[in-house]
């Protein structure tokens, strides 16, 4: 008797992007639903938090294609995180730091200890970012996160082997021509 296994690899993306850029009208125009199962976009707190309203309606125009999104750039725990949840975030993220650094002042109102709890409420993960040795992995495990990175697991890398065919394409959104 012979074992087949099958393994899927699932590979996503986390691509940040500006406020700037979520205004752009190409940006929501080029991108199709195709790309929602593999591509998260992650925004930054204070662009999310000062956002005019055509940046929220692009942003709720993505999301009405079926595409995720991640809080990036967290420098303060005053968090709508049900607001979040309504926009179709799926992700905070989180330096190591603010866990780890016991004599850093939060500025906010979740305590350190109930971040992933408050989060989980509304279906929020949490991605823990800056991991550098097992030290931290193990305390920060005390604090249940979902997802880690850093350089722990892995240098950051190129997602293409070939960087020189990345440097001769320009990093723009075209809108198609019809």
């Amino acid at each position: 008797m012979s074992l087949i296994l099958h393994i899927e690899i699932i590979a996503s993306y986390f691509v940040l992007v500006t406020a700037v850029a979520l205004l752009a009208p190409a940006l929501v125009s080029s991108l199709t639903a195709d790309l929602t199962p593999k591509l998260y976009f992650e925004f930054g707190q204070s662009d999310i938090e000062t956002a005019p309203p055509a940046t929220i309606g692009n942003l709720g125009r993505l999301a009405d294609l079926g595409f995720r999104f991640s809080l990036d750039q967290v420098t303060y725990l005053y968090l709508d995180i049900q607001g979040l949840s309504a926009k179709n975030f799926w992700f905070v993220k989180l330096d190591a730091s603010f866990l780890l650094d016991r004599d850093r002042d939060l500025v906010g109102d979740i305590a350190r200890e109930d971040i992933k709890k408050m989060l989980d409420r509304d279906g929020l993960d949490l991605i823990v970012e800056k991991i550098e040795d097992e030290a931290q992995l193990v305390e920060l495990l005390d604090f249940e996160i979902d997802f880690g990175q850093g350089y722990l697991f892995c240098e950051p890398r190129l997602s293409r082997t070939d960087s020189r065919a990345l440097s001769s394409r320009p990093w723009t959104w075209h809108t198609p021509v019809p």
